[in-house]
């Protein structure tokens, strides 16, 4: 019950009630109609002692009042430390995203130049096999830190209210995306050191 009503149950109260009926009989084709109006009973209410009653629920009125208040405010300080962490975690990707975009590239033509000398016999197979790696690792971080974004985006999303339903169909699955990042080829046939 609200902090006025509450309040406004602690002072005297005085009702009245009434009716207005009308009516209408027919009796060998003569018509009579009757009116009638009716007042009372008239109630006054007047809280004298209670005991203090009527002032405890004016306070867990009040008290109610209060704790909802907090719970928004709580909700409200929650919903915005959402939606700030989302941001900073989609801005945060996206500045790491280019940085392991270059490296990977960076990789990829080393890779590719010690392929080159692995043909030539200026590297061994070790030398090879270890810029392979060094390179599917930096692939590995670009296509970590593009879910990363993509979940940032998520999270935004439901951090400003949005959802979803999982009523809908499901969608149709599209054709397999191509990755993102450039990868040099590996070696064919067997490698003798």
């Amino acid at each position: 019950m609200p902090r006025s009503a509450v309040r406004a149950l602690r002072y005297p109260r005085l009702s009245l009630s009434g009716s207005i009926a009308a009516s209408k009989s027919l009796s060998r084709g003569v018509s009579q109609r009757f009116d009638t109006w009716s007042v009372g009973p008239l109630q006054l209410t007047i809280p004298l002692f209670d005991g203090g009653a009527s002032q405890a629920n004016v306070d867990a009125a009040i008290a109610r009042y209060e704790n909802a208040a907090a719970q928004y405010r709580g909700n409200v300080r929650q919903a915005v430390r959402e939606v700030e962490e989302a941001l900073v975690n989609l801005q945060s990707s996206a500045e790491r995203d280019q940085n392991a975009a270059m490296a990977a590239e960076g990789y990829g033509a080393s890779f590719t130049g010690t392929q080159a000398r692995y043909k030539s016999g200026l590297a061994s197979l070790v030398e090879l096999e270890d810029a392979r790696r060094t390179l599917l690792a930096a692939q590995s971080a670009v296509v970590n830190l593009q879910r990363e974004r993509r979940s940032a985006w998520v999270a935004l999303y439901r951090a400003l209210g949005g959802g979803w339903t999982t009523d809908s169909p499901a969608p149709t699955p599209a054709a397999p995306m191509a990755p993102e990042f450039s990868s040099a080829p590996l070696p064919t046939g067997t490698a003798t050191p």
